[in-house]
């Protein structure tokens, strides 16, 4: 079951603008996405919208009846430093699984939570992290966005996968990557005339998924 409320149109926080373009001009890739490098302690201080747009999709949930606790096993997807897992926990009960393909916030959240016997941190990305338990309940705060088009059918399916019979998976994203503070310095880069070579074959890795496009990917690959 994919959730409608997923869709909120929310801009984005100022959180996002602690992830940065990483610009090699000794030895530029061209026509590839500039490296993302994330920075946990910053994202920490500047992600006060992901833990209210959290708290608000977890209580609505809740609230309607889509999910009832206690659940099993939640999933996290870009769960970053581990800023929502702990309430994941108090609210749903069960074991809780985090994943962030990035190195940093992985290093972050499992130092975090290196104590929790509950709450497991893996480094993966949506396309690509494997588990052997499946999940009644995946959600996933401000990340769905940041993946690529080419990564984006895998990602869908993947969680698809993941997800436990009748499972549900509920998320919060940008509607659109136009405005978003990553996106908009990545074109200002771009326009500047020391950076113009560098993305001569550049394309735009990002575009924006209906939420019926991205129902028919994860529930074609569902378990049954």
């Amino acid at each position: 079951m994919i959730t409608p409320i997923g869709n909120f149109n929310k801009p984005a926080s100022n959180a996002d603008q602690t992830a940065a373009p990483s610009t090699d001009t000794e030895n530029p890739i061209k026509g590839s996405a500039p490296q993302i490098i994330w920075n946990p302690a910053n994202y920490v201080e500047n992600s006060t919208s992901q833990t209210e747009d959290s708290h608000a999709l977890t209580s609505e949930l809740l609230k309607r009846n889509i999910i009832k606790a206690p659940v099993s096993r939640v999933l996290d997807i870009g769960c970053g430093p581990g800023n929502n897992l702990a309430e994941y926990k108090k609210l749903f009960g069960g074991q809780v699984v985090g994943i962030d393909p990035s190195e940093d916030m992985y290093k972050a959240a499992k130092e975090r939570f290196q104590a929790s016997e509950d709450i497991e941190i893996l480094c993966a990305g949506a396309d690509n992290f494997s588990y052997s338990e499946e999940f009644p309940l995946a959600l996933s705060i401000h990340a769905l966005h940041w993946i690529s088009n080419k990564k984006m059918p895998n990602a869908l399916k993947n969680i698809g996968q993941h997800l436990a019979p009748e499972g549900i998976f509920s998320a919060f994203f940008a509607a659109s990557k136009a405005g978003l503070p990553f996106h908009t310095s990545l074109e200002k880069t771009k326009a500047l005339p020391e950076f113009q070579d560098h993305f001569t074959e550049y394309k735009p890795s990002q575009f924006f998924y209906s939420v019926s496009e991205m129902e028919c990917l994860i529930l074609g690959a569902c378990r049954t």
